[in-house]
């Protein structure tokens, strides 16, 4: 499927990405009261039995909702953090916008988006390893960069790559909390 075709929230909720979570996650509360927990009668065996990890298959609304819960997730693919990232700072940016715009009426879901902002902050951890500066297309503003960096100062020039990976911010910034405030600012302003 071409992502390029479809929103940021059909993303979300409709294409997979393989996930390690510790086996317990997988088990519902309703399973659990229906069923029980499979045990093995050793305590030892049956703790090594709920923290295996299992893979398997989730979109990203799953993931921060067990994200949420305390599963520890592990992407099978980390590369494949950078584009579960830009999804997610994406759909926070087109709930920013809307909220922004003060012709819209809409009812804002705080907690899931603070769950998604919560998402992103971990996968950023990983991501950033993974990212390079997009380049900007114009050899006057590459130059004017390197002219205003301290990188003249320096004997020997990074590569590209290098440069590429230093200037990725290092560090997430939430979106969740900004645009909850927009929100209750604009619904206490009508009352």
């Amino acid at each position: 499927m071409n992502k390029k075709n479809h929103s940021t929230a059909h993303i979300l909720f409709k294409y997979y990405y393989k996930v390690y979570i510790p086996q317990a996650h997988l088990y519902s509360k309703e399973y659990i009261t229906t069923f029980g927990i499979p045990t093995s009668g050793d305590r030892e065996v049956d703790r090594n039995l709920a923290n295996a990890k299992t893979l398997t298959q989730m979109t990203i609304v799953e993931m921060a909702e067990y994200l949420d819960e305390g599963a520890n997730l592990t992407l099978e693919e980390p590369e494949k953090s950078v584009e579960i990232y830009k999804v997610v700072k994406d759909h926070l940016s087109n709930w920013q916008r809307l909220i922004n715009n003060p012709y819209e009426e809409v009812e804002v879901p705080v907690e899931d988006l603070r769950k998604l902002d919560a998402l992103a902050a971990e996968v950023f951890k990983i991501a950033r390893i993974y990212m390079k500066e997009e380049p900007t297309g114009s050899k006057l503003f590459d130059n004017l960069n390197a002219l205003t960096s301290r990188r003249f100062l320096k004997r020997v020039a990074d590569t590209p790559e290098e440069r590429a990976i230093k200037n990725v911010n290092s560090e997430y910034k939430p979106v969740a909390d900004t645009i909850a405030k927009t929100a209750f600012e604009r619904r206490r302003q009508w009352r």
